[in-house]
Order: structure tokens, then sequence, then C-alpha cells
């Protein structure tokens, strides 16, 4: 947090559900559009994770929170 970069592991925790990784996964992609990594290792090996795709995260009762915070993240593209 101190370099203002996101902790990819945390995916990777106890505590997170199949819902709760989309929603970290949104979260990641809206802070840095170039994370599709779901690891360190992953990052290394350049193995990108599909479950970055926008189908996927949106694929769950959270998907009317998720875009709200699209529009948090880029009002200049979603006023309307």
């Amino acid at each position: 947090m101190k370099k203002g970069e996101i902790n990819i592991d945390s995916l990777q925790t106890a505590w997170q559900t199949s819902t709760s990784k989309k929603t970290t996964r949104l979260a990641f992609s809206l802070w840095n559009s170039n994370n599709n990594y779901d690891s360190e290792d992953d990052l290394e090996n350049r193995i990108v994770s599909k479950k970055y795709n926008v189908g996927e995260i949106f694929c769950c009762s959270y998907a009317p929170y998720f875009w709200e915070a699209i529009k948090i993240r880029y009002p200049e593209y979603t006023n309307y």
C-alpha cells in the first residue's frame, strides 16, 4: 500500500469467496488496468488469468454495484 501497488496475493487468502474474488479483481482492474494476474507467481511467469474478463466478473448479483464503482472511477464517460 505504501508504494501504491496492489497485493495480488490477497486473492489467495482464506476469507475470500468466489464473489468477493470478483469484487477484488474488479477493484484491481479499476486501480490498475494492466493487472490480469492472480498471484506473484503468475505475474513472474506471465500467466494471464481469464477471471478478469468482464463477463466473468459481472456474472453475479453484485453487477449493479460494480457498475456504480465504474461510474465513480470514470465519471467523464458514464455521466448520462
